[in-house]
C-alpha cells in the first residue's frame, strides 16, 4: 500500500549513510522519483527473477533477502534491519533481481528509481564512495557466512547466526524475534530439526534462554563466542 503521506529526503531522519552525501538538490531529485510503500507481515517486497526498477531503502520493520531453491526450504542470506538499503548490487549490472525480500514485520519501505541512484554514483563522489562501502560490508558479511555454514559444525552456525543477530540487527543481547525457527534454520543452512536440536542444547548448557515465545536472550556472551570461533 502506497502511503499517501509521503516525507521529503530533505527532512527525513532516517537517511540511510549514503544519502547523508546529498546536497539539497540531489536530495529533492531522489524525492521527486521515489514512493513510500507500506508492506504488512509476510508480504513480499521483491520477486525473485523480476527486473529491477527501484533500489529498495528499509524505513522501519524487519525484511529478509534469500534465494529462493526449488526445495522446500530457500536460503535466508541476510536478515535487514531498520536503515538499510537493498538491492545496491544491482547498480550498472544485471537487470534481473537475483534474490526475493520479505517482511518479517510491517515495515515501510522507500523504492527510489534505480536511474537516479546511479545518475548520483556517477556525479557525486562521497555518495559514491559510501555505495561502494556499503556494498563492501554486505559482501564482507556473504562470505563470513560462506564460510561459517561451508565449514563450520551445526553448533558453531548457531552461534554464529545469533551473534550477527545480537550485534548487527537487534543490537541487543535480548531480542525479540520475527522469524520462525524454519527462518532461522533456513539462515544457518541447516534443518528445521537440527536447529532445533542445536538451540536446546545450547539452552541446557545456559548459554542461550528461549523460554520466551518470541523472544531470545543471550546469557553467556562468552561462550557463544567461543562456539563460533572453535565451531
Amino acid at each position: 500500500m502506497i502511503d499517501s503521506k509521503q516525507i521529503t529526503c530533505v527532512v527525513c531522519k532516517n537517511k540511510s549513510s549514503c544519502f547523508e552525501k546529498l546536497d539539497l538538490e540531489e536530495l529533492n531529485l531522489t524525492t521527486a522519483h521515489k514512493a513510500q510503500v507500506h508492506y504488512r507481515k509476510g508480504e513480499i517486497i521483491n520477486k525473485q527473477g523480476t527486473f529491477i526498477s527501484h533500489i529498495l531503502f528499509l524505513k522501519d520493520g524487519y525484511a529478509k533477502l534469500y534465494k529462493e531453491t526449488d526445495k522446500t526450504s530457500d536460503i535466508i542470506l541476510d536478515i535487514i534491519p531498520p536503515g538499510e538499503l537493498i538491492g545496491l548490487s544491482a547498480l550498472y549490472g544485471d537487470n534481473i533481481s537475483q534474490f526475493s525480500v520479505s517482511a518479517l514485520t510491517d515495515a515501510n519501505i522507500c523504492t527510489i528509481d534505480r536511474n537516479v541512484i546511479e545518475d548520483l554514483v556517477k556525479k557525486n563522489g562521497e555518495f559514491a564512495a559510501q555505495v561502494v562501502k556499503t556494498i563492501n560490508h554486505q559482501n564482507q558479511m556473504f562470505y563470513t557466512k560462506m564460510v561459517s555454514i561451508s565449514q563450520k559444525q551445526m553448533h558453531g552456525r548457531v552461534a554464529d547466526a545469533l551473534l550477527y543477530l545480537s550485534e548487527h540487527v537487534f543490537k541487543s543481547e535480548k531480542f525479540s524475534l520475527p522469524l520462525s525457527r524454519k527462518e532461522l534454520a533456513e539462515f544457518t543452512g541447516m534443518s528445521t530439526m537440527s536447529f532445533v536440536r542445536t538451540l536446546k542444547d545450547m539452552q541446557k548448557s545456559g548459554i542461550v534462554d528461549d523460554k520466551s515465545t518470541d523472544g531470545l536472550y543471550i546469557k553467556d556472551l562468552k561462550k557463544l563466542q567461543s562456539l563460533s570461533q572453535n565451531g
